[in-house]
């Protein structure tokens, strides 16, 4: 049994490019493209109308290289990082950005290789459910990932500057 969905009347603003102000219009094409496979139950990544010429190589081929070659430097520096001689505050944290940095490609990995490795990015057709779940993998959880190994390198060099500009505080 799958969930009604019905448009509310911001999304069917979106999706009209109309604004819920009378008077004002606003365009929100990428708005628009991610809400209409919604109500259409089909999801796409790319707008099939443009050239692959660059999106096909870049996601299906370069993208599972690279998030290969990450995931085993990263798994390399985080079974270093946390051996039991190797333990400390920064340590800790280094091996925190490896775990964010990793993550930030293996989330997204299945979907690209599913779409574009196999080819299969402008037949499959998605329910609500796969769409929603291919924005999330593919744009929030990654986003997410990265900003949080952002922070910690912020975290990281708050605690280098106490632990040599401020010795008596660490």
């Amino acid at each position: 049994m799958t969930p009604d969905i019905t448009p509310t009347p911001l999304i069917m603003s979106l999706i009209t490019n109309t604004s819920l102000v009378p008077g004002q219009t606003e365009t929100f094409n990428q708005q628009e493209n991610q809400l209409s496979c919604l109500i259409a139950n089909t999801c796409y990544v790319v707008d099939v109308s443009t050239s692959l010429s660059f999106t096909v190589p870049i996601l299906g081929v370069f993208y599972p290289i690279l998030t290969l070659l990450t995931a085993v430097a990263n798994s390399i520096i985080i079974h270093i990082l946390l051996r039991p001689a190797m333990r400390s505050p920064t340590n800790i944290l280094l091996a925190a950005i490896a775990v964010f940095d990793m993550a930030t490609l293996l989330v997204q990995a299945p979907w690209h290789v599913y779409m574009y490795t196999l080819g299969l990015h402008s037949s499959t057709q998605w329910s609500s459910t796969s769409c929603y779940l291919l924005e999330l993998c593919t744009q929030t959880l990654p986003q997410v990932c990265h900003t949080t190994a952002n922070w910690l390198t912020l975290g990281l060099s708050a605690q280098r500057y106490i632990y040599i500009c401020q010795p008596h505080l660490a």
